[in-house]
């Protein structure tokens, strides 16, 4: 084991981006300035995690903390994309639905006009 890797443990560098990734939905959520909030999680992993490293040891952190990044956005996507299909299905059943109503209305509609004749 070398000792870079002693320094870095991939738990808790994944906590960091789940709580940076968090702090940036609930920005957007709120409506908030993303590029403030990158910034200073940015200046956090610079000054906070980052600080007496060598450079093979911020270059592995960075790469982990850009590998559990990736992870997190691979899973937003993947979720999204599942709201959106669900969405679609009940929109479909939402217009079918509505195609029957009209049916019978115009049906009855026809029916009663039939009835007076």
């Amino acid at each position: 084991m070398t000792e870079s890797q002693r320094w870095i443990d991939r738990e808790a560098v994944r906590a960091l981006a789940e709580r940076n990734s968090a702090e940036l939905a609930a920005g957007a959520e709120r409506g908030d300035d993303l590029e403030v909030i990158s910034r200073r999680h940015q200046d956090e992993i610079y000054s906070t995690h980052l600080t007496g490293m060598s450079v093979s040891e911020q270059t592995d952190f960075l790469t982990i903390y850009a590998d559990e990044l990736n992870a997190i956005t691979t899973r937003t996507n993947a979720e999204t994309e599942r709201v959106l299909s669900e969405q679609a299905k009940t929109e479909r059943a939402g217009q079918a639905l509505g195609k029957v109503i009209a049916f019978f209305v115009i049906a009855g509609f026809v029916w009663l006009m039939l009835q007076k004749l």
